[in-house]
């Protein structure tokens, strides 16, 4: 499925009023299922959607890995079932977090997520998140979505089908940091998360917590370091 489709609007400039074509982003509501029973249905741009429903599972905390998991999609319906009980009882990969973050890198990396957000560019109706690994030091993944909260699903989808392939994965954001991001970071073993928006006064005390260096309002070649700064150098 497409993720955008062209419509015709009428453009009102200074009273004037023209038919011209525009492109809006597509919204699918979708029914994630574990072991053939709904649990969830989000309203999400349709891409991904094997990462988006592992995320949001994990994110609920109903399966905690993303080992020895069978996931089907048909349609607008994704079902992931879990081969045994040992399935939702295994633990992730625990990424070292002792590392630094090079205070370009920061700048840089923050401009170059958003060359990957093309949904936005051509709608204006999408979120960019993407997981960056400082070993290898490229973004092994980048989610767009209607939902902030959807694409960093995604993301974290993303990182429990595929443990590895990093070694020291950061999030890399274009919309606001709030607490559940931040805690969901630190479950997978994230101890980074970078926006080019804010964060929330949660978001600031969940990362003080959890040992996640916590930086928002990147804009040019300035940034907020809320957290940690110890590893920006």
């Amino acid at each position: 499925m497409e993720k955008k489709r062209e419509i015709h609007i009428w453009r009102l400039t200074d009273g004037t009023k023209e038919i011209r074509k525009d492109s809006v982003v597509t919204e699918v509501k979708v029914q994630i299922l574990l072991n053939g029973k709904i649990v969830s249905e989000v309203s999400c741009t349709p891409n991904d959607l094997e990462y988006l429903a592992v995320g949001n599972l994990y994110a609920k905390k109903l399966i905690t890995s993303g080992f020895n998991l069978d996931i089907e999609i048909n349609g607008n319906e994704v079902n992931v079932s879990t081969s045994n009980e040992s399935t939702v009882t295994v633990a992730i990969k625990n990424y070292p977090n002792e590392y630094t973050i090079p205070k370009d890198l920061i700048f840089e990396k923050t401009v170059e997520l958003l060359t990957f957000s093309s949904l936005f560019k051509e709608t204006g109706g999408s979120h960019t998140v993407g997981v960056f690994d400082l070993y290898k030091k490229k973004f092994l993944y980048v989610a767009e979505d209607i939902g902030r909260h959807n694409a960093v699903e995604k993301c974290m989808g993303y990182i429990l089908l595929n443990t590895g392939e990093m070694r020291n994965p950061v999030l890399f954001a274009s919309g606001r940091a709030n607490s559940k991001i931040v805690e969901n970071c630190a479950t997978l073993g994230i101890s980074a998360v970078i926006t080019k928006s804010a964060v929330t006064d949660k978001a600031v005390k969940s990362a003080e917590k959890h040992g996640i260096t916590l930086i928002g309002f990147v804009r040019g070649k300035r940034a907020n370091i809320y957290t940690h700064p110890e590893r920006v150098i």
